[in-house]
């Protein structure tokens, strides 16, 4: 299952799969939280699509390649600092879910990682136990802080007015 993001992708990539009959893919111009959550596994680019594969919870592979010419001026300018690049991965400052940049990106390799999550569902069941927790973490109670500031404002004012 593809999710596309507009028509125009959804019909260059019905089109790439026209000349490839052998692969057996569906492609979806809409809908894209609901197929993948239908996934077992997702490969997608690194952004914010990654913190709602994790809010599903499912197993996912991330995939990020930059320009050639920006990915050797970051490493030149030393500008790539961070150990991750994926939400999930920065959230939990370890990686959880496989990251595949640049070179490292190959057909050959995302197969290795999906069907790495698929022959692991004990490997599977941690990463969503994980999920749970980071989404658990992520999750305020944001009326509540709300009131609890603004009450503890009127108290600092009503304090200030009687000092």
């Amino acid at each position: 299952m593809i999710p596309a993001a507009s028509e125009p992708i959804r019909e260059f990539i019905e089109s790439w799969l026209q000349r490839h009959p052998d692969l057996n893919a569906k492609v979806f111009s809409s809908n894209a939280k609901t197929v993948m959550a239908a996934a077992d596994v997702v490969v997608l680019a690194s952004g914010t699509a990654t913190l709602e594969v994790m809010l599903i919870n499912r197993p996912m592979v991330v995939c990020y390649r930059f320009s050639t010419t920006t990915y050797r001026m970051f490493k030149w300018l030393k500008l790539i600092k961070i150990p991750y690049i994926s939400l999930p991965n920065i959230l939990a400052d370890e990686e959880l879910v496989p990251e595949l940049l640049q070179n490292d990106i190959s057909a050959d390799r995302i197969a290795s990682e999906v069907e790495s999550w698929l022959q692991n569902p004990a490997q599977c069941s941690d990463l969503k136990k994980r999920f749970v927790d980071i989404h658990d973490q992520l999750r305020t109670d944001a009326a509540a802080t709300a009131a609890i500031a603004v009450l503890n404002h009127i108290a600092l004012d009503q304090g200030m007015m009687d000092g």
